[in-house]
């Protein structure tokens, strides 16, 4: 949906957007073939074009990072469709400290639609590797990462600070599409089914499974390491509903049947 998106625009929120689909302004194409605008944004019509045209050539290049950076952390969504097949769902799980407080990373999963890749702490987790993880994607996948699981790993690994990618983070967007609860609720909201022996786990479990594990118990790692590959895989399917659903609520499908049956 991101070229049909006008948010990044000075001035425009979601009225103003919706005025110009309204209008048949459906898509950056049309509003640079555009003869008038709105008059809220006929003074300023010279920048919006020349900032247009600027995002239709960085989303040409496949670069992502602008649209962090002129796109309303909430509407980051509006990025999935293009970016999917470059994104990647993260989780970490930790000692249950705050990062400033002594919090350590004890494992990071990341999968990418196709491969599922973790690391652990004393093991082979280690910058280079959360970097290369990272630098490889265009579009962040998390469930409540924006606040918690990157943070976290940027006060461990400083080099990830200036990456400014985009985040779809599905805590935030599950909410705006009428989902409530945390992911597991969510999970089942959907029909999603974890493995028996770590279906009714949590945050507070995978710290106490990872403290078995530094006595020794291998089995605990084992089921630590179940647990948050169940929290990051889930993470793609999520995304896709939770991404048709804001598509929906948006109300472009309406206008652009509308234009299309003329």
């Amino acid at each position: 949906m991101i070229r049909n998106t006008f948010l990044m625009l000075d001035g425009v929120g979601e009225k103003t957007e919706k005025l110009l689909w309204k209008r048949g302004i459906l898509s950056w194409e049309d509003f640079l073939a555009a003869g008038t605008l709105p008059t809220s944004l006929m003074d300023r019509q010279p920048l919006h074009e020349e900032m247009i045209t600027y995002f239709s050539h960085e989303l040409e290049r496949y670069n992502a990072k602008p649209f962090a950076e002129f796109i309303r952390k909430s509407d980051h969504w509006r990025l999935y469709r293009y970016f999917r097949d470059h994104s990647l769902c993260i989780d970490i799980e930790t000692n249950g400290l705050p990062a400033k407080d002594g919090g350590e990373i004890t494992v990071a999963g990341f999968y990418d639609g196709k491969d599922f890749r973790q690391y652990i702490k004393g093991i082979n987790l280690d910058e280079t590797s959360i970097f290369r993880e990272l630098s490889s994607c265009k579009l962040i996948i998390s469930f409540y990462g924006r606040i918690f699981d990157m943070p976290f790993l940027e006060k461990h690994f400083s080099s990830l600070k200036d990456m400014e990618l985009p985040h779809y983070d599905l805590c935030f967007a599950s909410r705006k599409a009428g989902f409530f609860g945390g992911l597991k609720k969510i999970e089942a909201d959907l029909g999603l089914k974890r493995e028996s022996g770590i279906n009714k786990l949590n945050g507070l479990d995978a710290v106490k499974l990872w403290q078995k594990w530094e006595t020794g118990d291998r089995k605990a790692l084992d089921t630590l390491l179940s647990y948050n590959r169940a929290d990051t895989v889930n993470l793609r399917q999520i995304a896709d509903v939770i991404y048709a659903k804001l598509f929906d609520k948006s109300g472009f499908r309406k206008f652009r049947a509308k234009y299309s049956n003329q």
